[in-house]
């Protein structure tokens, strides 16, 4: 079984304190799980997008994609529990972020998506940045 929770935490460009928190679970979705078990597939990068439809085990990766960016050395491992994470910063334009998903892959232009969460909008800013944090846990 495949267990993933996320964190989303809204923080203040200039002084990096927490602005807003969330917690929720998501789903792993088909492709994703069939990926997930392939040879050299690695958590890659997280992506972050728009749109807040229910996410649903058939879907593929992230409706309305906004960002997606390397996060594979800001991981750690520990028994059958993987923690990803990344903060998305220096923003030119303003979104309000309602989905995140880690991104799992084995180059550059090989990927795809693990799973989807959607959750309460997070505007992002020159003002504000994002952190996404998912804790993946396999048990028997």
């Amino acid at each position: 079984m495949i267990k993933t929770i996320v964190e989303i935490f809204q923080l203040d460009a200039k002084t990096g304190k927490i602005k807003n928190y969330q917690k929720t679970h998501n789903v792993v979705l088909t492709s994703g799980k069939n990926e997930f078990w392939k040879e050299g597939r690695n958590f890659r990068s997280i992506g972050i997008g728009t749109d807040d439809t229910t996410p649903d085990a058939s879907q593929t990766g992230l409706l309305a994609e906004v960002k997606k960016e390397y996060a594979g050395d800001l991981r750690s491992r520990s028994d059958n529990v993987v923690t990803i994470e990344h903060t998305f910063k220096d923003w030119t334009s303003s979104y309000t972020i309602k989905e995140a998903g880690i991104v799992l892959g084995s180059g550059v232009n090989d990927y795809s998506y693990f799973n989807r969460a959607t959750f309460s909008g997070v505007t992002v800013d020159a003002n504000n940045n994002i952190k996404i944090k998912f804790t993946v846990t396999v048990t028997d």
